[in-house]
């Protein structure tokens, strides 16, 4: 496993061993890119080109100083692992795979820097795009992202966290990447602090629901169509954006979630069939027993990581009481009670002469 050592540019080659999304061994002959760790993320990235004919990577690690300083950001790893793995087992397929969705290649969570390795993101994040697309690029990335949208909620996966930097425009398709912040529907969701996220969201002890992307995918559009971020409260005024965009996200930043729109019908508003991907079902046995592996495998690994439990100090020796003192004691108090009961007597017979 690549180590400290490797952190800039290595023209050797290198033997990268890992699991599959299926936990099956993969081994790759690679030559490693150097380290950079993107804005407000917690794991550094570097590309890892094929010396062995296959296609080109990109590795995704929490490494050992990092990992001193926000321990937390090996969970978020592990998260991400999960999220991408279920995606994996659903789209089982480099042909079914949504390519609005970041797919994962492999992964290895025991070393001591732990790293995913994923098919390189394409193009570029939306981080600080202004309203400079023409309209039939514009329209190709609002369809884009929301069909990745559909195609996690068709898993029940909530990325929870869809922002200019975590959506990605190569001129041709949106894509949706780092899933650290991802859940199933219904487990506990991170509190968030910024505007791209809905107020439930903000308001922390929240529950993943398929809505809090819809307000997500929601302001990431606003943003690249206006070119003005999310206030850092409520929502955004649509009444002076134009006719199109209010008619795309019209009940899109509703409270309470339940009023909004979900996913479906922001496609038919562009007038796109709401077909999500081709994927094994999620009652398929095959499809539930993936995720189930996987998990086993990573409560096994934290349990191995778990520190034993300090054990309990031994008690104490009773005392034992010695049966001379106790003798002694007893008799002293027989000795005291026969004197009182003399002494109470004297007294009565005095009182009776």
């Amino acid at each position: 496993m690549p180590t400290a050592s490797d952190r800039g540019l290595d023209t050797a080659v290198h033997q990268l061993r890992c699991s599959d999304p299926h936990g099956r061994p993969l081994t790759r002959t690679v030559r490693f890119g150097p380290w950079h760790t993107p804005a407000g993320a917690l794991a550094s990235v570097r590309p890892v080109t094929a010396a062995d004919g296959g296609p080109d990577l990109a590795q995704k690690a929490v490494l050992t100083d990092l990992g001193r300083r926000a321990g937390y950001a090996y969970e978020m790893l592990e998260n991400e692992a999960r999220i991408a793995a279920r995606l994996s087992h659903r789209y089982d397929s480099p042909y079914a795979y949504p390519p609005e969705l970041v797919r994962l290649v492999g992964y290895d969570l025991d070393g001591e820097e732990p790293f995913l390795l994923f098919a390189p993101p394409r193009g570029v994040s939306l981080a600080g795009a202004a309203a400079d697309l023409h309209s039939a690029a514009l329209r190709q990335l609002e369809e884009s992202l929301l069909r990745g949208v559909l195609a996690l909620a068709s898993s029940q996966v909530v990325h929870g966290a869809l922002t200019p930097q975590t959506v990605r425009w190569d001129g041709q398709c949106a894509q949706i990447t780092e899933l650290g912040y991802a859940r199933l529907t219904g487990e506990e969701s991170p509190p968030q602090t910024t505007g791209w996220a809905a107020p439930e969201q903000r308001a922390g002890g929240h529950r993943a629901r398929l809505a809090d992307d819809v307000w997500g995918a929601g302001a990431v559009i606003y943003h690249v169509v206006t070119g003005a971020p999310m206030p850092a409260t409520g929502a955004p005024r649509l009444t002076n954006r134009g006719e199109a965009l209010r008619a795309l996200l019209d009940g899109v930043f509703t409270e309470p979630a339940e009023r909004r729109p979900d996913v479906a019908t922001l496609l038919r508003r562009l007038r796109v069939e709401p077909s999500p991907p081709d994927g094994a079902a999620l009652t398929d046995p095959a499809f539930a027993a993936g995720g189930h592996a996987f998990d086993e495998r990573l409560a096994r690994k934290r349990a191995s990581l778990r520190p034993a439990p300090t054990p309990a100090p031994p008690p104490l020796p009773r005392r034992r009481r010695s049966w001379l003192w106790g003798g002694a004691t007893a008799l002293l108090l027989v000795t005291l009670g026969v004197m009182s009961m003399a002494s109470g007597v004297g007294a009565l017979l005095a009182v009776a002469a």
